[in-house]
């Protein structure tokens, strides 16, 4: 389930925070959970969003609700891992 901000709410964001590569609500579960409850949650989230007040409130506020299933939300935090992680390895960027 991601919910991903407009252009204008980014923008209004970027005068307070630093820019991310992204802005998204995400929502994860430890590792472990069962598939079931994962599924469950997955479905039930985007049964609420998708309420037209809920849906309204959202869009008043800069969001657009987007419903990944846990497999393609999966394999975009795999990507993105990947992705970043190439970036830190070649900066050569290390924890302090």
């Amino acid at each position: 389930m991601l919910i991903e901000l407009t252009s204008e709410m980014a923008a209004a964001k970027m005068e307070r925070l630093y820019r991310l590569p992204y802005e998204r609500f995400q929502h994860l579960a430890p590792a472990g959970t069962p598939k079931e409850i994962v599924e469950l949650l997955q479905k039930e989230i985007a049964k609420a969003v998708a309420q037209p007040d809920v849906k309204e409130k959202l869009e008043t506020l800069g969001f657009v609700p987007v419903a990944s299933k846990p497999e393609e939300f999966g394999a975009r935090i795999k990507s993105e891992i990947e992705k970043w992680g190439k970036v830190v390895r070649d900066a050569k960027l290390r924890v302090e």
